[in-house]
């Protein structure tokens, strides 16, 4: 068999040795995404290549797969992905369907994934969460681009830790529903409270004086500033959380698949007509998977990310509405005043001719220049290195 050209022999311990290679790399670079690509690529091929389809299917393993329309600028390319191929479409669209995917994030805190700390928990938690927005986007980009499924699983690998969620399209639609709800909301509350305070100004307006700003903040707060409201985050909108926080690989060096990881493909696996061959990914006999203690904590973090993603939406309505009431003194004479921008705003100015509801809107303004609120966790770019992974 050795010498039959038509059959490849891979040894389980030549499998397990460059996996152990690849760690090794991933580990002496942990701040840097991209040399966790050779790992999670060697995971995804040597999966594919033990999977048989029909004369008409085969599974492929596509590094920095492609998301994207006829849009341009429109698309999304996670780490890697596992992909079907049709040989009889008729298009590239018909064709290429993926089947899961992975979005790797470093572990820059620790130099070795094997030892599981309390640290390497709350670090891998906290990646795992940033990295969800970016995730949406890429599974909102799929469903746009590939018809037929209805559901994608996706892991987020955080140095040798993965999850996996499997994301439902009517949910994703009901979530960006929600959230465009809460948006609308906001700004129409912000309106209204607003006309109260212009007929309030009117009323208690006696002559136009010049305002000096406060720079501990105005004496009246409009209503309609602030964001706060108790934000409603159903779980019938989450995508569901199948695995949390698990090891890729055992051992050291690597002797084995965490049999928990090996479990989660096959139930993927259980939808798409492939017979996959005896080899290291089968899941051990009578294996029975029991969930991770921490899976509680990672629905929470789901759930504030979520959250996090609402109160971002209410903020920015906010800031929108305050830019919107605030415009520049008519008085053609009056130099005192030039619109901030938002990085050279200087800390106080005095302004003229100012209405008190103008006066606040500049005020918020301003005060948003000096302390900015762009670095809400749900603005931030999930953590990576210098990869190219959208």
């Amino acid at each position: 068999m050795y010498k039959d050209p038509s059959v490849i022999f891979l040894k389980r311990d030549s499998i397990f040795k460059r996996l152990e290679s690849d760690l090794i790399l991933a580990q002496s670079n942990a701040e840097i995404e991209f040399h966790l690509y050779p790992l999670l690529n060697r995971v995804v091929t040597d999966f594919c290549s033990v999977n048989e389809g029909d004369s008409r299917f085969t599974l492929e393993c596509h590094p920095q797969a492609y998301f994207g329309d006829s849009t341009p600028g429109s698309y999304r390319l996670p780490d890697c992905a596992a992909s079907t191929f049709d040989s009889r479409a008729s298009t590239m669209k018909e064709a290429i369907k993926p089947v899961f995917w992975f979005e790797a994030k470093p572990l820059p805190e620790s130099r070795n994934w094997r030892k599981r700390e309390v640290l390497i928990d709350t670090m891998t938690s906290n990646y795992f969460a940033a990295a969800i927005p970016q995730v949406r986007e890429q599974v909102k980009h799929a469903f746009r681009s590939f018809d037929g499924p209805t559901q994608y699983p996706v892991f987020i690998l955080v140095g040798l830790y993965w999850s996996m969620l499997i994301f439902d399209k009517d949910k994703e639609q009901r979530a960006y529903e929600h959230e465009e709800t809460v948006a609308s909301q906001v700004l129409a509350r912000q309106a209204v409270a607003a006309n109260l305070l212009a007929l309030k100004d009117r009323a208690t307006s006696t002559a136009s004086t010049a305002s000096v700003v406060d720079p501990g903040g105005a004496q009246e707060k409009s209503r309609f500033s602030s964001p706060e409201r108790q934000i409603d985050v159903f779980d019938d909108y989450l995508p569901e959380l199948k695995y949390f926080n698990e090891h890729l690989l055992l051992g050291t060096p690597v002797q084995e698949y965490n049999p928990v990881f090996l479990h989660a493909l096959s139930t993927i696996m259980e939808k798409h007509e492939f017979s996959q061959q005896p080899s290291c990914f089968d899941v051990p006999h009578n294996y029975q998977y029991v969930p991770n203690i921490n899976m509680a904590s990672g629905m929470e973090k789901l759930r504030t990310v979520y959250r996090d993603i609402l109160n971002s939406i209410m903020i920015n309505a906010t800031m929108e509405r305050e830019d919107e009431e605030y415009s520049q003194s008519e008085d053609s004479k009056d130099g005192s005043y030039k619109p901030p921008g938002r990085n050279d705003a200087p800390p106080h100015w005095v302004y003229n001719e100012e209405s008190p509801i103008q006066t606040r809107a500049r005020t918020k303004r301003d005060r948003r220049v000096i302390s900015p609120l762009d670095s809400s966790p749900v603005e931030q770019q999930a953590p990576h290195g210098s990869g190219s992974s959208m």
